[in-house]
């Protein structure tokens, strides 16, 4: 976890899961008495959004389904 930014209000933290549950993200926030206001799902596996726009799409490249095929834990 990296905390990346604070405000007056908020703390804005950047977590890296190697492989999520369920809720997982707000459960641990809520342990620490605090709130999930947002969450940017930014990888999944071998494959970043980088800097696609929010509500655009693209397809996978040839290269991101070869990752995806071999990649150990699947999607």
């Amino acid at each position: 976890m990296t905390r990346l930014r604070d405000s007056v209000k908020y703390t804005h933290f950047e977590i890296t899961l190697t492989e999520g549950r369920n809720r997982q993200v707000r459960r641990m926030v809520e342990a620490l008495d605090s709130h999930v206001l947002k969450l940017v799902r930014v990888q999944i596996g071998p494959v970043s959004i980088g800097t696609l726009a929010i509500g655009h799409w693209r397809h996978l490249t040839p290269g991101e389904v070869t990752l995806l095929r071999h990649w150990p834990d699947g999607v």
